[in-house]
């Protein structure tokens, strides 16, 4: 392997600051720290993400709403690009 693996802070922080750059203003406020793992394979670090959800704008949106979004971000542990990003069901 070429260089070595970012730790799991760098990997924490790289996703935070990737998430914040997407949302707009006022909801990156609120980011957490979910989950952490390795992927099978050892080479990228997958981190749950949550985040407010936003107001549901009908009744029957209200009746399922939940007060956080989860996403699962895979950062890659040599370079530290955010490889793709899905939505996380809990």
């Amino acid at each position: 392997m070429i260089g070595s693996m970012i730790d799991v802070k760098q990997a924490v922080s790289i996703s935070r600051v990737f998430m914040a750059s997407l949302l707009e203003p006022g909801r990156a406020e609120d980011l957490r720290l979910e989950e952490i793992q390795t992927s099978e394979d050892e080479r990228s670090w997958l981190v749950t993400i949550s985040l407010p959800a936003p107001v549901p704008k009908s009744m029957a949106a209200a009746l399922s709403f939940s007060d956080r979004e989860y996403k699962l971000l895979t950062v890659d542990g040599f370079t530290g690009e955010v490889r793709s990003m899905t939505i996380r069901k809990v």
